[in-house]
C-alpha cells in the first residue's frame, strides 16, 4: 500500500512538473522532432 501511494505521488509530481515546465521542455525535446 505504501508503494502504491509513493507511485501516485511520483506520478503526480511528474505531471505537475511537465505542466509547469511545458514551455521550457519544448527547447529540450522539440529539437528531436
Amino acid at each position: 500500500m505504501i508503494i502504491y501511494l509513493i507511485c501516485l505521488l511520483v506520478i503526480g509530481l511528474i505531471i505537475a512538473w511537465n505542466i509547469k515546465k511545458a514551455p521550457s521542455d519544448k527547447d529540450l525535446w522539440g529539437e528531436d522532432e
